[in-house]
């Protein structure tokens, strides 16, 4: 299972509209009630955040997704815009 690890600082809570979660976007949800917490990517033909870690089967699914939004078990608490985000992918031997 790949290790995605963020080192920046979580936001505080702010529920504007510019908090709304757009295509691209990378997000952590944090898990409740035993799901797993997740970071994803928000594709926007499908309304969905997309676990990328191990393909898992979790995801959040919404006509708009907002940060700081509860959807089923997952609360996003991190929302990174894809024009702002520097993804690194390396294989682990």
């Amino acid at each position: 299972m790949a290790k995605i690890e963020y080192t920046g600082q979580l936001p505080i809570h702010n529920k504007i509209p510019e908090n709304r979660i757009k295509q691209g976007d990378f997000v952590y949800c944090s898990g409740s009630n035993g799901v797993y917490d997740f970071w994803g990517l928000y594709n926007a033909s499908n309304k969905a955040v997309v676990a990328l870690d191990g393909g898992s089967t979790e995801y959040v699914r919404g006509e708009e997704l907002y940060l700081y939004g509860t959807y089923s078990y997952w609360t996003i608490i991190k929302r990174i815009p894809c024009n702002k985000a520097n993804l690194v992918i390396s294989e682990i031997e």
